[in-house]
């Protein structure tokens, strides 16, 4: 049965907006899938090192030698906050039909409804955030960091990337380009290291640039003949398909060309993910939710509730009506606060090939 949505009421819209389709998402829907809601807005997290050393020989009349404990790296980070809106006057919204109830219940009915213009700019405000939620999750797996300057705010967010582990820069006959390169022989040794540190390798996720060097490399060509099949078909039954095209597995990895643009402040469009990347993602070995180093964080909404308490609003968009002394305008304020957070940075190694 279709749900009744109040334009006017907060509690109504924010139903509504928690309900529409998210925008088509690579990383999101592949590698942040884990979401964890905050009653907070700083989060904290730690991570434990150990050694891959052996134990100690020892005589029958020796004392036990001593062992390092396994150190702990503490980190924490405030969930970055995003408001904006939309403004109608009276006269615009007389002229949508219709103006309210809008029903939302069904896909088909949300479908429908979607074409109304107020959900139709409720839908833009959602896909605005969810794009810089991937934007986010792009960052943080090709260069380790989240940085923003604006005119209003700037941060920086380090998820500890080292160079020469988790960030690796290839020269001349090691560039993807050179014909006495192997990216095969890449992908093998990053797999590798990446399981000495605790982690499988499952994914490579190609700039565009780097994914035409990779199909067009010889010795890929070669595997892929090897193999029997072309690369570049588009396998349907593999699943994150949107902005990410299968070109094949590889040394037991997916591999992926990356395609995700956006349009910036300047109004250029530009790629998510520098072309030249090869960004390798791995899984943790045991397989639990509660390992799983890629993580989604949303965080509360504060309100003050007729002037006397403070409401703490668990959701992961708050959509507000708010009307106009004169009667005259009604604007809809969307506010979230998240982030795509790698808490171990062990399960990425992010490789400039071109």
């Amino acid at each position: 049965m279709a749900n009744n949505i109040d334009i006017f009421s907060w509690a109504s819209m924010t139903t509504a907006v928690n309900k529409l389709k998210p925008a088509r998402t690579f990383l999101l829907s592949s590698t942040f899938k884990r979401k964890v809601q905050h009653a907070v807005r700083t989060i904290y997290y730690g991570k434990r090192s150990a050694t891959d050393k052996l134990a100690l020989f020892v005589n029958p009349h020796e004392n036990p030698k001593l062992v390092d404990q396994i150190s702990k790296t503490a980190k924490s980070f405030e969930l970055p906050i995003t408001r904006e809106k939309q403004t109608f006057n009276a006269e615009d919204l007389a002229k949508e039909k219709p103006v309210s109830p809008i029903f939302i219940g069904s896909s088909s009915e949300i479908a429908k409804a979607s074409s109304d213009k107020v959900l139709f700019e409720i839908q833009g405000l959602k896909d605005r955030v969810v794009r810089l939620r991937e934007w986010m999750a792009a960052q943080a797996v090709s260069t380790g960091v989240i940085e923003v300057s604006q005119a209003n705010i700037s941060f920086k967010l380090d998820f500890g990337f080292v160079a020469g582990t988790h960030l690796i820069t290839r020269t001349g006959n090691d560039l993807w380009t050179s014909t006495n390169s192997d990216p095969l022989e890449e992908l093998r040794t990053q797999k590798r290291a990446m399981a000495r540190r605790g982690y499988k390798a499952t994914r490579a996720i190609l700039g565009t640039a780097a994914a035409d060097a990779f199909v067009s490399h010889a010795k890929v060509q070669h595997d892929n003949l090897r193999k029997g099949f072309v690369i570049g078909d588009v396998n349907a039954t593999t699943p994150y398909s949107d902005f990410g095209t299968y070109l094949g597995k590889f040394a037991g990895i997916d591999v992926y060309e990356y395609s995700y643009q956006y349009t910036n402040a300047s109004n250029v469009v530009t790629d998510m993910i520098a072309t030249g990347k090869c960004v390798i993602i791995g899984e943790s070995t045991d397989m639990t939710p509660s390992s799983n180093p890629f993580r989604l964080h949303s965080g509360p909404i504060f309100r003050i509730n007729n002037g006397k308490a403070v409401n703490t609003i668990m959701a992961e968009f708050l959509l507000e009506s708010i009307v106009s002394e004169n009667k005259r305008f009604v604007e809809w304020d969307l506010e979230q606060c998240s982030l795509p957070a790698i808490h171990d940075p062990d399960a990425v190694v992010s490789l400039t090939i071109i």
